[in-house]
């Protein structure tokens, strides 16, 4: 089995051996991204990290808690627009291959989020966790993004020094697709919740 450095330091060399046939070697990595989301919902949910003083808001954080769950699949969807769109002649890999690339760059990110939330178990001060989530968010979408292009990179075999351009927009494709794709999903939410 890879072991956990390995996949952290080379997502897209993993992702690509799975694809190409390395199956014993590797779990799936959307089996993966489903317990890699069952730890951060799990992480979560024992810090507290979405309570709120005020009744109402903390009852509302709890629907959108329950509804939380869908957003991890958001920037799946978003990773695999964009490498479909910019990467589809590469390596003549389909769809379901792309879906595999999008959940291990994906998963990489969500063990990221588990590791930052560790310190809210501990410090649980509403200041110290109002603070924790605007510096999260931002960091975890550095993250995705390194971790998207570095994965790229390694899964469709790209020379930097002339695949940067196509890496470049297709990361920011990705970026905009995220952010459009949680907008909408936030407005969604808000109606549900209100």
């Amino acid at each position: 089995m890879v072991s956990a450095r390995r996949l952290l330091r080379r997502p897209g060399m993993v992702a690509r051996e799975y694809v190409f046939g390395a199956r014993k070697r590797h779990l799936n990595p959307i089996k993966l991204l489903l317990v890699g989301i069952g730890f951060l919902v799990l992480i979560v949910q024992r810090g507290n990290y979405l309570a709120s003083a005020n009744a109402p808001i903390s009852s509302a954080m709890t629907i959108v808690q329950a509804w939380a769950n869908l957003s991890f699949s958001l920037s799946v969807v978003a990773i695999v627009l964009a490498t479909w769109l910019f990467y589809r002649r590469y390596g003549g890999f389909n769809l379901y291959e792309h879906l595999m690339l999008a959940c291990t760059i994906q998963f990489v990110v969500v063990v990221v989020s588990v590791l930052t939330k560790l310190p809210t178990l501990v410090w649980t001060d509403a200041v110290f966790l109002s603070r924790h989530r605007f510096v999260s968010s931002w960091l975890l979408d550095a993250v995705g993004v390194l971790v998207f292009c570095i994965a790229c990179r390694q899964f469709f075999v790209i020379d930097p020094r002339r695949g940067w351009k196509r890496l470049l927009v297709a990361s920011a494709f990705f970026i905009a697709c995220k952010w459009i794709l949680v907008r909408v999903y936030a407005l969604v939410l808000i109606r549900i919740v209100l």
